[in-house]
C-alpha cells in the first residue's frame, strides 16, 4: 500500500522558502503566485486523493480478511455437517453468496485503486511540470538580478567617470578663469604704458617743434640732422599706434 508522505505539516508555513523580489514587473509577480498556488492546490488535491486510496486500500484488506474468515468458516462447517444434504446446500449456496458479494466487492475497490492510480500518476506529471516550471522562473529570476547587479555596477563606474571628468572641467575652467584675468590685466598694464609712451613722445616732438620755431641757425647740416629726427619721432609715434590698435 501507498504511505500517505504528505502529511506531518510538510505543507506548513516554516517549511517554505519565501523569495524578496524587488522591483520586479506586476505580470511577472502575478504569474508566480499562480504557478505557487496552482501547485499548492495540485499538492492538496493529491493529499486528498492519497487519503481516499489508502481508504480503498484499507477496506480491500478488510474484504479480503473478511473473505478469507468466510472460507476458513466455509470449510469448518462443511466438515462437521457433512451427514445433512439439505444444510449442506444452504451452506453452499450462503458461501457462494459471500464469495459473489465479495468478488463483486473485489472487482469494484480494484477498479477504484487503478482509477485512483491513474489520477495520482497525471497529478505526479503535474507536479513535476508545475515544479519544473517554478525552477524555470526561479533561473530567469536569479538571471535578471545578476544583471541587474551588472548594470547597477556599471552605472556607478559611469557616474564615478562622470564625476572624474567633471571635476577635472571644473580645474581646467577655474585655470582659464584665472590666466584669462592675469592677461586682462597684463594688457590694461600694457595699454597703459603705450599711453605714457605716446604722451612722452608727443611732449618731446611739441619741444624740438617749439625749439625748431625758435632756432634761427643757418647751419645746414642741423637742420638735416633735426629733420631726420623728427621723422624718427614720426615713424616711431605710427608704430606705437600701430602697437596700440593690436591690443584694443
Amino acid at each position: 500500500m501507498h504511505q500517505n508522505y504528505y502529511g506531518n505539516n510538510l505543507f506548513a508555513p516554516e517549511n517554505f522558502k519565501y523569495v524578496e523580489i524587488n522591483k520586479q514587473p506586476a505580470a511577472t509577480c502575478d504569474n508566480f503566485l499562480n504557478g505557487v498556488l496552482n501547485a499548492k492546490n495540485i499538492l492538496c488535491s493529491l493529499e486528498r486523493s492519497l487519503k481516499k486510496t489508502q481508504n480503498y486500500e484499507d477496506q480491500l484488506l478488510k474484504c479480503q480478511c473478511k473473505h478469507f474468515h468466510t472460507t476458513n468458516e466455509q470449510h469448518v462447517f462443511s466438515n462437521k455437517n457433512d451427514s445433512s444434504e439439505e444444510k449442506c446446500v444452504s451452506s453452499r449456496s450462503s458461501e457462494d453468496l459471500a464469495n459473489d458479494w465479495a468478488s463483486m466487492n473485489v472487482v469494484c475497490l480494484k477498479y477504484h485503486y487503478e482509477e485512483l492510480s491513474a489520477r495520482y500518476d497525471v497529478l505526479l506529471r503535474e507536479y513535476d511540470e508545475r515544479c519544473n516550471l517554478e525552477t524555470s522562473h526561479k533561473e530567469t529570476i536569479s538571471r535578471l538580478r545578476n544583471r541587474m547587479k551588472r548594470n547597477h555596477t556599471n552605472l556607478i563606474e559611469a557616474n564615478k567617470a562622470l564625476l572624474a571628468v567633471g571635476e577635472k572641467y571644473m580645474k581646467l575652467r577655474q585655470k582659464k578663469l584665472i590666466e584669462k584675468e592675469w592677461f586682462e590685466h597684463r594688457i590694461e598694464q600694457l595699454k597703459q604704458r603705450i599711453e605714457d609712451v605716446v604722451r612722452t613722445a608727443e611732449r618731446a616732438r611739441l619741444e624740438l617743434d617749439d625749439q625748431l620755431n625758435n632756432c634761427h641757425e643757418d647751419n645746414v647740416s642741423l637742420s638735416l640732422l633735426v629733420e631726420e629726427v623728427l621723422l624718427r619721432l614720426y615713424y616711431s609715434e605710427e608704430d606705437t599706434k600701430q602697437m596700440k590698435s593690436l591690443f584694443v
